[in-house]
């Protein structure tokens, strides 16, 4: 879906920063191998509950393609060397899909679908070597090329309009401090993790986040809940989508949305499981500023 392409001019000229666009929590989630080795950082004890951690690590159901035709334009990743293969990979707890296949099926969306743009946040590079971090660098500019926006200091003069008469369709946030002129600084997007166990928490947290949002920053509200060791080991055989949907999560994210105070304000907004009815929630939001 070219939602993009279908925003009014004014707002094609709007900063990125003043745009609502709906994003994925640990957008390459979908798939993990759960007879993998753990990610970097994870507690060894998690080694004997590896059916646990697979269950409640998944936080996706469509794959980078399906996120994207649904409109999805920001994504949120995480990657780390495979200790067996030293391939740069998907992670959340455990190991997921290699990066590099994945950067170019979104090269290859963008191609056919020139008035859209996406962000790529990897904000979290786990057990990275100087190697590793050449490797991903390296991956990043040699797949999107051109199609890369140049960092700047601030967001106020990037505009989707801009971008695309610039021939650019890529944003990327990098985690570690760089030269490369392509790789935009994790002080330019705000990404405050809420750490809440129930919706009503949440809410709170979004609510105050938004209200502090930094001009010229982009910002994320993060629509998820973070299970505590407790809840998981007295939910075994649950799931971590069995456990938000007990927790109204969906419902509740929806609803703090289309609050009229909200919609005015917000930027990207993620969650885990999205669907159309959450990416068009975001999207209308659009119509409001």
């Amino acid at each position: 879906m070219d939602w993009m392409k279908n925003l009014s001019e004014a707002q094609k000229q709007l900063p990125i920063s003043q745009l609502a666009i709906p994003g994925s929590h640990d957008s390459g989630a979908f798939y993990l191998d759960r007879n993998g080795p753990l990610s970097p950082g994870e507690e060894p004890m998690f080694q004997f509950v590896k059916p646990a951690v697979y269950n409640w690590s998944i936080t996706q159901s469509l794959d980078f393609e399906g996120q994207l035709n649904i409109g999805i334009r920001y994504f949120d990743l995480r990657i780390a060397p495979h200790p067996e293969t030293q391939e740069l990979c998907v992670v959340h707890a455990l190991f997921g899909n290699e990066i590099k296949p994945v950067l170019y099926e979104i090269k290859s969306f963008l191609h056919h679908h020139p008035s859209e743009v996406v962000i790529l946040d990897f904000n979290h590079l786990l057990g990275f070597t100087e190697e590793s971090n050449s490797k991903l660098i390296s991956m990043i500019t040699d797949c999107f090329g051109a199609k890369l926006a140049g960092r700047r200091n601030s967001f106020d003069a990037t505009s989707l309009s801009s971008l695309l008469k610039a021939g650019k369709q890529v944003i990327v946030f990098y985690a570690k401090e760089t030269t490369n002129e392509f790789l935009w600084s994790e002080k330019l997007i705000c990404n405050p993790w809420p750490n809440v166990q129930t919706t009503g928490e949440l809410v709170k947290c979004l609510d105050s986040g938004i209200a502090e949002k930094t001009q010229g920053a982009c910002y994320v509200s993060q629509g998820v809940l973070t299970p505590v060791l407790k809840t998981c080991l007295f939910h075994l055989m649950a799931t971590l989508k069995s456990w938000e949907n007990d927790c109204g999560l969906y419902n509740g994210i929806l609803e703090w949305i289309n609050k009229p105070d909200v919609a005015k304000q917000i930027n990207i907004v993620f969650t885990d499981f999205v669907d159309e009815q959450f990416v068009q929630t975001v999207i209308k939001c659009n119509d409001k500023n």
